[in-house]
């Protein structure tokens, strides 16, 4: 064990000095500093889960990159740290090292710049017990939660290893009825949102089963940034964490834990409590355009990090660096119509073909025929260098004549035209000259 002050950390190991699990006990909460996210993708598995824990074996909490939040610990669970992660497509919330009870959720409220938010949870459901209705009762009965400080879009109910997605009638061991699990608008009604992904499971690695046993360790939530359009790279987001235990049906109340993340929280029990979020800075995106180069990557390259094709030949930057090829030069080998490997495919067709510029033996070079409508046929193919002559026939013997508008120069890395289609056999054949 490792002493603190007030703070205690635990870590189980194994003979080989593996940690197989650990959780802090903490009396204090975070004083000094706002605390930051980190630019990263961590795994959150979307299959089914393949034990009979509801898990998925060999999954991982890969959250590390960002700096943890750690909770306060309350007198009958355990939130254990939060950590934050930001990409391109997702917001990534993640719980680890969390011990609850099995009447016990763990709910993340989230507050995010230019979405409305709210600063009490009453009147947002229906106000009654209904897991076959409504439902989402584990956010509907939490009338006695108000917030400070921040007014909190979206909130996200977990716990559970088998609630990996989310549902508004999922059941816990000690709840009488199903309260529910997932992420949710906090607007009335309280509207799921979609496509979230949801994990959550007792080890990382997971690797055994704990029969009769389901409350999660590790909880990973990936909101996709389309449903949160306001978020930016850089901005400030504010979060809280409690813990809710058994609703009393009646009042439409939840028992509320002393254990929490934020900046201050107030509570008694079965009344009213009041939550403020803590601030936590988003990192800025490491490749504003998009071309495949960090910032840093590109000052030391001496391309343009706002511009995803410094040399405006049509091939990105990273896709330039990666083959070898000079970002800053659009002609020659390193240009769009360049063939360095000398395979009659230019750099345009192998990057719109996944091929490789270097090796002769990308892109493979075939004529692709799909139907476009009861008349009509949809033809592609990779562009080959100089001119090209599309060309049909009813036989193999021919004759064989050219479709029209050919036969002309290349026009793109990949072709892709639409033709009319007989009522016979048709054969389509292409030629360079």
């Amino acid at each position: 064990m490792a002493f603190t002050s007030e703070d205690v950390t635990v870590r189980a190991v194994l003979p080989d000095r593996r940690e197989f699990d650990a959780f802090e006990v903490r009396r204090t909460p975070l004083r000094s500093g706002i605390p930051a996210a980190a630019w990263g993708t961590p795994i959150v598995e979307s299959g089914p889960a393949n034990n009979a824990d509801g898990n998925i074996g060999g999954q991982t909490f890969d959250f590390t990159p960002a700096p943890p939040l750690p909770s306060v610990t309350g007198r009958r669970s355990n939130l254990g740290r939060l950590r934050i992660l930001l990409d391109d497509t997702h917001l990534h919330l993640g719980l680890e090292h969390a011990v609850l009870p099995a009447d016990t959720d763990a709910c993340i409220f989230l507050e995010i710049p230019g979405m409305p938010g709210v600063s009490r949870m009453a009147g947002l459901g229906n106000g009654i017990a209904d897991p076959n209705g409504e439902g989402c009762d584990a956010l509907d009965s939490l009338e006695n939660l108000t917030f400070t400080g921040f007014q909190p879009a979206l909130a996200a109910v977990l716990g559970d290893e088998f609630a990996d997605g989310t549902s508004r009638s999922f059941r816990r061991p000690d709840h009488v009825q199903g309260l529910g699990q997932g992420v949710f608008q906090l607007s009335a009604g309280l509207p799921g949102i979609p496509d979230v992904r949801i994990q959550q499971f007792n080890r990382s690695p997971q690797d055994y089963v704990v029969a009769l046993e389901q409350n999660a360790d590790f909880m990973e939530v990936s909101i996709p940034r389309s449903a949160l359009p306001t978020l930016s790279p850089g901005g400030v987001i504010r979060v809280g964490v409690i813990a809710a235990g058994a609703p009393d049906p009646v009042r439409q109340t939840r028992h509320l834990d002393t254990g929490w993340i934020g900046t201050s929280w107030t509570s008694d029990g079965q009344g009213s409590a009041i939550l403020e979020g803590i601030a936590v800075v988003l990192p800025g995106d490491p490749d504003p355009d998009h071309d495949g180069l960090t910032t840093a990557e590109e000052v030391a390259l001496g391309t343009d990090p706002m511009r995803p094709d410094s040399d405006g030949d049509g091939l990105p930057d990273g896709w330039e660096v990666r083959f070898h090829l000079n970002p800053l030069s659009s002609s020659g080998t390193d240009g769009a119509l360049g063939d360095p490997d000398g395979d009659g495919f230019p750099n345009r067709t192998e990057m719109e073909s996944d091929g490789d510029p270097l090796d002769p033996r990308t892109p493979e070079f075939r004529l692709g025929i799909t139907l476009a409508g009861d008349n009509a046929l949809r033809l592609r193919w990779p562009g080959p260098l100089g001119v090209i002559d599309l060309q049909s026939s009813l036989s193999f013997q021919g004759p064989w004549l050219s479709v029209d508008g050919f036969p002309r120069d290349s026009l793109a890395g990949r072709e892709d035209v639409t033709v009319g289609r007989s009522t016979q056999q048709q054969l389509f054949r292409l030629q360079r000259r």
